[in-house]
């Protein structure tokens, strides 16, 4: 079984980027690295992004990067998500 060793990052849906701006850096601690019309991203060490919002009408989980230990454990976890129905 594949080992998933962190959560890379996180895209969410948000009925307002602007009020995730206010939250992520006031809040949360967070730097604002990108700021489009519909949408925000933020980073917290030296990657260039961990967290990444987008306007939505509906809010929830948009998608998830996980980080593997290699390119074969990356093909191991593509196929269980796949096999388990996940785009």
């Amino acid at each position: 079984m594949t080992e998933i060793r962190a959560l890379g990052y996180l895209g969410v849906h948000a009925r307002s980027a602007e009020d995730w701006v206010a939250y992520g850096t006031g809040f949360l601690g967070l730097q604002l690295t990108d700021r489009g019309r519909s949408r925000a991203s933020f980073r917290m060490d030296d990657r260039r992004q961990r967290l990444i919002v987008t306007e939505k009408d509906t809010g929830g989980a948009a998608f998830f990067g996980w980080e593997v230990t290699d390119a074969s454990g990356l093909d191991s976890l593509a196929a269980r998500l796949a096999a388990c129905g996940a785009a």
